[in-house]
């Protein structure tokens, strides 16, 4: 997915997405935010199951005993 920058107001970016939605979100999460600019938002499938396990092994330790990372 694709997503605009269209404007920057504060420190809220204004984006727009590929179906024409607005979005706000903070600019703080494009590095160097500025109008116009084009970001792709991909799924890291790899990062999600890393983090499901991490999260997995935290209730372990509070609730079964296990080891926490």
């Amino acid at each position: 997915m694709q997503v605009i920058i269209n404007r920057i107001e504060d420190n809220t970016a204004v984006l727009e997405l590929e179906n024409g939605a607005r979005l706000n979100a903070p600019a703080a999460l494009f590095e160097n935010a500025v109008e116009g600019r084009i970001y792709d938002i991909i799924q890291n499938p790899a990062q999600e199951k890393r983090q499901r396990e991490k999260n997995s092994a935290r209730l372990a330790s509070l609730f079964g005993g296990g080891k926490q990372e």
